[in-house]
């Protein structure tokens, strides 16, 4: 009886610790846009001493709104890169992940061909819940294209690709497919379930409804990757792809399709079954005997 319960504990503590690295990096993200925003505002304040602004509140938030892009993307880049060792460090010591050599699997340049078309078709899958969206949430939609437009995320600068193409993708595989799907593997053996709780939480750092969907679903297949590699790396590779497309490519190669309601909807579909049967591909592929996946299993 008293093992039942200590191992029940013990289960709710590998819960609650899934958890913890969500919060500490949406901590870090605070802190970090926090310190940078007193920091970017000095000038105005300063300004505001000097020249004896009488609306001082307003003069700061005019101050502030137009510089907000870069502020953003400013601290998602310092953020970032202190999540990279904070959250390795915690990753290599905490999880036991003593190998920094990628599986055969994820070195394959066929897996990597193969990942990133998956990343192509999944961009069409974000589509379609966008859409969705959109017709049953239209508010939630209109709220997400303020913030995109006052982020300005549409913009690419050199912060925003740093940040949105290498930093973020592979700092938020270290605390989600990394810690986070860790942890919940330790509370159960259900993979189905572990990965739907690291996704979940995934969703939830986005902070907004309709990136939390897409970014949930889009969780779910890193989660699923990740576990067939056995191997942060392919994670990491198909982040990369999927967010490298949204900085330019995709709108240069949806160019260069028919622009037709019809077969734009068709070919959106399309994307979906082929983002299934690439799942199912790099299932077969990735399949392999446990002691080997064992001797194989890397960061």
């Amino acid at each position: 009886m008293k093992d039942t319960a200590r191992n029940g504990w013990r289960r709710f503590g590998y819960l609650c610790m899934s958890v913890v690295p969500l919060i500490a990096y949406a901590v870090l993200m605070f802190l970090v846009s926090m310190v940078l925003s007193v920091v970017m505002l000095l000038p105005a304040a300063m300004a505001v001493v000097q020249e004896g602004v009488q609306d001082m509140y307003g003069y700061l938030m005019e101050y502030y709104l137009e510089r907000i892009a870069e502020i953003s993307m400013l601290a998602g880049v310092v953020y970032a890169v202190l999540a990279l060792i904070g959250m390795g460090l915690w990753y290599y010591f905490g999880c036991r992940r003593k190998s920094f050599t990628p599986p055969k699997a994820a070195r394959n340049p066929l897996n990597l061909v193969i990942l990133a078309v998956l990343a192509y078709c999944m961009q069409y899958a974000a589509q379609i819940i966008m859409i969705l969206v959109n017709i049953f949430l239209p508010r939630a939609m209109d709220n997400y294209e303020q913030m995109i437009e006052l982020a300005g995320v549409g913009e690419v600068t050199v912060l925003g690709v740093l940040y949105g193409v290498i930093l973020g993708p592979i700092a938020e595989e270290l605390v989600f497919r990394g810690l986070t799907l860790y942890y919940a593997q330790k509370f159960t053996r259900r993979f189905w379930l572990a990965n739907l709780i690291q996704a979940v939480l995934f969703g939830v750092m986005h902070m907004n409804l309709v990136q939390g969907i897409y970014a949930s679903v889009l969780g779910l297949v890193l989660g699923l990757v990740y576990h067939r590699f056995r191997s942060l790396y392919a994670s990491m590779w198909l982040h990369i792809f999927f967010n490298f497309l949204a900085f330019g490519p995709l709108v240069f190669l949806d160019g260069l399709l028919p622009q037709n309601a019809v077969f734009q909807l068709c070919w959106y579909g399309l994307m979906c079954v082929a983002a299934v049967l690439l799942l199912w591909v790099i299932y077969r592929r990735t399949a392999q005997k446990p002691a080997a996946a064992e001797k194989q299993a890397g960061m």
